[in-house]
């Protein structure tokens, strides 16, 4: 994740996690039992010091005896955040096999149950009632804080908890989702600081928001993303870093707040090309913001395991991430001018010329890369995840430029050619007359040859096929900082297949072997990724009947995909993507 987004200083990390280490692991030298006397206000070593009595006449726990295993509960600050967080994220990557979906609600309420059952009839020494044992508490509250380790906190739970608490009888969504205890240990202990304007603050939300980004919760992660992107333009105002007289900066604070600008634009504006939420409007300064220069990424850390060693080449990584940058910059671009109402102004000539210079800037950027970052078609994909990223954000962005003339082509010029008007055949799918914005651009099409129509046309089949595609040779489950975004895509591309391979006027676009095996294909990973998004779900199932009718493929043949998932039938119901992922149930 950090060779996508670098806005974190390595060096700084890895001291963080060893003063993290020092201070809070049991297992470390310099960890000492902290004084049950000497504990903060309202934390759970107060009551730990406290004499606990049994029902019985069982021996009575001196607060000398708790002392000796009561260990230093973590502090809130946005330090201890930053680790757990990073901690979340690692977890998450590490994870190879399909995520899972969160625990529904009958099993929690059964698990519940049964833990209120085991309590009442255990024959166990407890000093709370059987309610108070089931019914856990809130996963951002102070009693859910264990004493921090760098172990998971849910490998760990049975050496927090005292020998009379009985767990809950099953699995939990901490229990099964990668990195989610750590998560919520580190809202736990950003709670206090969550109103922060620091350069750390801004961190801690991206962060937040890429692990949220990994479930697939886009709109939650978008709320960090736009919590981000406000601090971020507090800062770069107070640190007077929004400049047009220079491009770069030499303080390394600087730099990383530039580097977590640029990160957070991309990020928010990735999720804005699919989904009107609300945002930091941080896109509004990317032409007054500087450009990141490269940053040291050797953590110089003597006692790094070799296997888990990477060969990290700072001068590459930051080549890939200002590449990435000039296609968001572009895509941006294209969104205002093509898809917004910029246009609106211009002259149908203007509005020619614009579309055409689009495409120019894209092919002339490509033709200019360094060798390191060039590739031909004809190449299989990419098998590490930089350039598989740069070659997908490219063909994205060419097929968004020539969308609108395969848009003319399947839904207005057969109409233009029987005599019809724009205005009359620019109508949604329920019949509504289009924006002003589209009619606009098609007017301006229409004054185009059929050649140059068609190939812009081509060009966004090819588009689509190639962004399909570029992410395949990255081996292992798919890591990147936005699923939901990635995979919805993918499907839109399919249905822009399906329209043009239906279509008698335009089928001959698009290769019928190709486009079959694409559609196995995206069923496939919109499947894999069903149990985590609902969205996922739904496009999948909305391929599945695309597949059926054109193919005329049995509906029975849906178990190829059941093994892709590992987890039974994909008849089963999604999670609703209102259900919380509380750590704690």
């Amino acid at each position: 994740m950090h060779i996508m987004h670098p806005f974190l200083d390595k060096p700084r990390l890895r001291k963080l996690f060893d003063t993290f280490s020092r201070r809070y692991s049991p297992a470390h030298p310099g960890a000492k039992p902290r004084s049950t006397f000497a504990v903060q206000s309202g934390g759970d070593g107060e009551r730990a010091a406290k004499r606990q009595r049994s029902n019985g006449s069982t021996s009575i726990a001196t607060s000398y005896e708790a002392s000796t295993s009561v260990r230093r509960i973590p502090e809130r600050s946005p330090e201890n955040a930053i680790v757990y967080l990073v901690l979340a994220l690692g977890k998450i990557c590490l994870h190879r096999d399909p995520l899972p979906g969160v625990v529904p609600d009958n099993k929690l309420n059964a698990n519940a149950a049964v833990t209120h059952q085991i309590t009442r009839s255990a024959n166990v020494l407890t000093v709370s009632s059987p309610m108070s044992a089931a019914v856990k508490p809130s996963p951002i509250s102070p009693k859910s804080t264990p004493a921090a380790q760098l172990t998971s906190p849910t490998e760990s739970v049975c050496s927090r908890r005292s020998s009379t608490d009985i767990p809950v009888a099953g699995p939990r969504n901490k229990d099964i989702i990668p990195g989610l205890a750590y998560y919520a240990e580190a809202v736990n202990a950003l709670g206090p600081h969550i109103d922060g304007n620091d350069l750390v603050h801004a961190q801690l939300f991206l962060l937040a928001g890429l692990y949220k980004a990994q479930l697939g919760r886009v709109v939650e992660s978008m709320n960090w993303f736009s919590l981000s992107g406000r601090v971020i333009m507090n800062l770069l105002s107070r640190s007077n870093l929004l400049q047009l007289e220079y491009w770069t900066t030499t303080s390394d604070r600087d730099n990383l707040m530039v580097l977590a600008a640029w990160t957070c634009l991309q990020l928010e504006s990735d999720i804005l090309a699919e989904l009107g939420l609300p945002y930091s409007g941080i896109q509004k300064i990317e032409d007054m913001l500087l450009m990141p220069r490269s940053i040291s990424f050797n953590d110089t850390y003597d006692e790094q395991h070799p296997d888990t060693q990477q060969n990290e080449n700072s001068d590459e990584i930051m080549l890939f991430y200002t590449a990435q940058l000039f296609l968001r910059r572009q895509l941006n671009r294209v969104h205002r001018e093509i898809y917004g109402f910029d246009c609106l102004g211009q002259s149908l000539d203007q509005v020619r010329e614009m579309l055409k210079s689009h495409e120019n800037i894209l092919s002339s950027w490509r033709n200019a890369l360094p060798a390191a970052l060039k590739w031909d078609d004809k190449d299989p994909p990419a098998t590490d995840i930089l350039n598989a990223r740069l070659r997908a954000k490219y063909w994205g962005a060419r097929y968004v430029v020539n969308r609108p003339f395969l848009d003319y082509a399947l839904h207005i010029m057969p109409h233009i050619k029987g005599g019809a008007s724009i205005n009359s055949v620019a109508r949604d799918v329920n019949g509504k007359l289009r924006d002003s914005a589209d009619i606009h651009l098609f007017n301006a099409i229409k004054g185009m040859s059929e050649s140059e129509i068609f190939q812009a046309a081509q060009r966004c089949i090819d588009a689509a096929i190639q962004s399909t595609v570029a992410l395949d040779g990255v081996p292992g489950r798919l890591i990147v900082t936005n699923i939901h975004g990635t995979a919805h895509a993918q499907f839109g591309n399919l249905l822009v297949l399906s329209a043009t391979y239906y279509n008698s006027w335009l089928s001959k676009l698009v290769d019928p072997n190709r486009f079959r095996v694409l559609l196995e294909r995206t069923i496939g990973f919109l499947w894999r990724l069903a149990p985590i998004s609902p969205t996922c779900n739904v496009d999948c199932r909305i391929l599945e009947m695309i597949r059926r009718h054109i193919f005329e493929v049995p509906q029975d043949e849906n178990h190829l995909y059941r093994n892709e998932r590992g987890e039974g039938d994909f008849t089963a119901k999604p999670m609703s993507t209102t259900n919380s992922f509380c750590a704690n149930t």
